[in-house]
């Protein structure tokens, strides 16, 4: 196996100075895309003059997509009618978003793409797949599935690319990998791109992607300068107060709250939910149509607060986020420029905040020093001061307001946001009454679930007494029904 380590070598700094289809370099020049990105350039210049494998290492965001499309677009012949291209991606909504590219680079060329994973109906797929179109963008497991039915033909393929090859590793598709490439023919030019190479990528690529040219972009600014990056110490249980109180302080929040579970994205998501924000989820076990569903409300802002695991936040492309927050820590470096890449795009400003509990202080650091990141650190206001904040932008929002109805509903909304039912109500006694009289009522409602638990005890101790009565085949209602039986003389 030889491999050469390419780092922007070429004189060639335009699209245009590329041997291009000039129906590609319209849809590019359409798209306002002139000037490659590096990873564009090294890939091209080796793409388009060999015959060589590539493997790119690159973060997100620096144009791997296109580095592929590219070459593959312009090599692909229009008039054969079969599967000339496979593209593999981790997630779903990546395939989606690399299918959206693709049809929009390939400009006026006869070629058709389709996306084909798990969720979707066979019968679309199959249709997809008797037309002849000429790239496939899938998920591992929907690629295997064709492969074993026998009704996906890879025997014509010219090129396959593993995108976004890290994530497929930790994901455990190890065996599907390697059951697809199995069935890839050996003269197949082989792309695989990612952003980092664990341990595992060693024996993937030695395996199965041969003679290569290794292509590695490094970025000195790895994470967005137009994203400010702050950090919130806080213990673990402080977090959905820290985050209801940030939620309430800014004015037009649109942004991702990352979590590292499928449970915890599932209860935050209920809990923000109930105190009435616009919020809603995603990870692995939501099915395909509610995911698509949940993603077109967020892009068309019918809910401005998507919870997410990191695998299934991946393709999901808005340029617009005010802000990113980690609930939690992500697993490792390169994870954490992932999400944080989210906001600050496409020239707008935001602001990524970072919890960090004790327990996950010394991975903060760790993540500090490898992206070297120059975080701001917030101090948390007291609950004394955040109640006293949150009142007083309560008075300014409904200062803003003409009308008791609405000025009334205002105070609602904003209430139930930031207070639990029974906080509002202690309140108000207090008010009205001092807080001797709001002791007393704190008496008698203990005094109250008191009484109601005795009579929940009592009913509970009656029940378990009649099952036991039962058993020994006794009845309360007298009689020998049920009891043990007695001989009697004729």
């Amino acid at each position: 196996m030889g491999d050469k380590l390419i780092l922007y070598m070429t004189q060639k700094t335009q699209f245009s100075d590329f041997n291009l289809d000039p129906k590609i370099l319209k849809a590019l020049e359409n798209k306002n895309f002139t000037n490659p990105t590096p990873i564009q350039m090294a890939t091209l210049d080796i793409a388009l003059n060999s015959n060589m494998n590539i493997f790119g290492k690159a973060q997100t965001g620096t144009g791997k997509t296109a580095a592929f499309s590219l070459p593959i677009l312009n090599s692909c012949e229009e008039k054969k009618k079969h599967i000339q291209a496979l593209v593999l991606c981790p997630t779903r909504e990546l395939a989606g978003q690399v299918e959206k590219e693709i049809r929009e680079l390939k400009g006026e060329k006869n070629l058709f793409a389709s996306s084909i994973y798990g969720g979707q109906s066979y019968e679309k797929q199959l249709k997809s797949l008797k037309m002849g179109d000429q790239i496939i963008i899938g998920t591992p497991g929907r690629i295997v599935d064709h492969l074993k039915k026998g009704t996906l033909d890879l025997s014509n393929l010219k090129y396959f690319v593993l995108d976004e090859a890290d994530e497929m590793l930790k994901m455990g598709f190890m065996d599907e990998l390697d059951f697809i490439l199995e069935h890839v023919p050996n003269n197949v030019k082989k792309y695989f791109y990612s952003a980092t190479f664990p341990k595992n990528m060693q024996r993937l690529v030695s395996s199965h992607l041969g003679d290569y040219e290794l292509i590695e972009i490094k970025s000195e600014n790895k994470v967005n300068k137009l994203s400010k990056q702050t950090f919130i110490e806080i213990k673990e249980h402080q977090k959905i107060d820290a985050l209801k109180f940030i939620l309430t302080q800014e004015e037009d929040f649109y942004g991702i709250i990352f979590c590292n579970t499928k449970m915890i994205v599932d209860k935050l998501n209920l809990t923000l939910k109930k105190i009435g924000y616009k919020a809603d989820c995603i990870h692995g076990d939501i099915a395909q149509g509610q995911r698509e569903r949940v993603l077109r409300n967020f892009k068309e802002k019918k809910i401005n607060i998507l919870v997410a695991t990191d695998v299934a936040a991946r393709g999901i492309d808005v340029d617009n986020l005010t802000h990113v927050i980690n609930y939690h820590l992500p697993e490792n470096a390169e994870s954490f420029i992932h999400r944080v890449g989210r906001t600050g795009r496409a020239g707008n400003k935001g602001t990524a905040i970072t919890f960090v509990s004790c327990e996950e202080y010394r991975q903060f650091k760790s993540i500090e020093k490898i992206n070297q990141v120059d975080f701001h650190h917030i101090q948390l206001p007291t609950p004394k001061e955040m109640e006293g904040l949150t009142i007083e932008k309560i008075k300014n929002e409904v200062e803003k307001i003409s009308g008791k109805d609405q000025i009334y509903s205002k105070i609602k909304e904003v209430l139930l946001k930031n207070f639990d039912h029974e906080e509002i109500l202690l309140k108000l006694i207090q008010k009205a009454y001092g807080a001797e009289k709001s002791t007393e009522f704190e008496e008698i409602n203990k005094s109250k679930k008191s009484r109601d638990f005795g009579r929940r005890g009592r009913g509970g101790r009656r029940e378990r007494e009649r099952g036991r009565d039962r058993s020994r085949g006794r009845s309360n209602s007298g009689g020998n029904k049920g009891g043990s039986r007695r001989k009697y003389k004729k």
